[in-house]
Order: structure tokens, then C-alpha cells, then sequence
């Protein structure tokens, strides 16, 4: 839990005086739409936190598209232009958990998308327009529009056989849905999160 995180990291750091924990309650980056919708991820994931109040709005709620296997890949690839479209010249991050990202890059790059894993050598890494990442590299980054892949992949991270939902998974997710600054996309083929 984060409370048993912070306990521990105290013990590590041994500080010279207790320090004082402060809670963030304001969103400057993440517009209303995000934040509303990612909220009920936040509270099954940490229910002691407080969901952020944000200050701004996109114009845009997030879209779920929840789709058979076999329209997993031109789903991908059309939602994915979409959101590259929609916010050129920015960025965007299509998130997936880390054994999938070789995978997304090669199906995005099949159907024209000039798609790069950041951590590529040879590549601009995480100052490319399009990007493919990782959920659990995705803590700290912000993104103009992100495509979620599998909600449900990224929630069950850290379970034994990767079937059922875990708090560590819903706090993974939590951050992924909240990368981006203008737009959010969910492309799914297994059930979603009741979150």
C-alpha cells in the first residue's frame, strides 16, 4: 500500500526531522473529462486518496472501443491515427503493459504509423509523435493524447497468473489513463475493468 511505501521509504532515508506528507488535490495538467473518468480507478486503487480536482477542460470525453479479436488491429490502427491526428503537432503514447510493446510497435508500424519504442537505441525516444509504452514506465510522463490498450491487461498486473485484479494494477492503470494533457482512447478486447 502507499502508506506501507512511505513507512518503508522513511526507514530507508533515515531523515534528520519527520517529514510532513502532503497530499495533492489539484490537476493542472489532466483535464475534467480525464479525471472523471479515471476517478472510480483511483478510489478502488487507494481509497484513502482523494481523486484530484482539476482546472481545466478538454473538450473531449475519453472513448472506449471494446472490440473482437479479430478487429483488434485495424481498431488499433484507426483509433491510434485518429488521436495522432486530432492532436498534431503534439504527442502521443499508446500504453500497454511492457511484455505487449514489441508487439503494438510492430502492429502500428504494419499499418503506416511511424511507431517507436522509446527505449530504442536508434530512436527519438520519448520526444517522438508517437510513441509505444510500457504502463509501468508511463508514472511521471505526460502525453497530448494517449491510447490505452487492454485496460484489464494493466489491472491484473502482479497477480499470480495475471487473471484477476490487484490494487498495484489498479494504481498502474490509474496512472496511464491519467498521461494525457488533451485526449484519452481505450481499445480493448478483454473485458474491462468494472472501474
Amino acid at each position: 500500500s502507499a502508506s506501507a511505501s512511505w513507512s518503508a521509504g522513511r526507514e530507508v532515508l533515515e531523515p534528520r526531522r519527520e517529514p510532513t506528507r502532503v497530499e495533492l488535490t489539484v490537476s493542472y495538467r489532466t483535464p475534467e473529462e480525464v479525471l472523471d473518468f479515471a476517478a472510480p480507478t483511483l478510489m478502488a486503487a487507494a481509497p484513502d486518496l482523494t481523486p484530484p480536482r482539476p482546472v481545466r477542460r478538454a473538450g473531449h470525453s475519453p472513448s472506449v472501443d471494446q472490440v473482437s479479436r479479430e478487429e483488434f488491429v485495424a481498431t488499433l490502427a484507426d483509433v491510434t491515427r485518429r488521436e495522432v491526428d486530432a492532436v498534431a503537432p503534439g504527442r502521443v503514447a499508446v500504453i500497454v503493459t511492457g511484455e505487449r510493446v514489441d508487439e503494438i510497435v510492430t502492429i502500428l508500424r504494419s499499418k503506416g504509423l511511424d511507431a517507436i519504442d522509446p527505449r530504442d537505441q536508434e530512436s527519438k525516444g520519448l520526444g517522438a509523435d508517437l510513441i509505444v509504452l510500457s504502463a509501468e514506465g508511463a508514472n511521471g510522463l505526460e502525453f497530448d493524447g494517449v491510447v490505452v490498450i487492454e485496460p484489464g491487461q494493466i489491472a491484473s498486473r502482479g497477480a499470480r497468473g495475471g487473471t484477476f485484479i490487484t490494487a498495484r494494477g489498479l494504481r498502474t492503470l490509474y496512472v496511464a489513463l491519467t498521461r494525457p494533457t488533451r485526449r484519452l482512447a481505450i481499445v480493448a478486447v478483454e473485458p474491462l475493468p468494472e472501474t
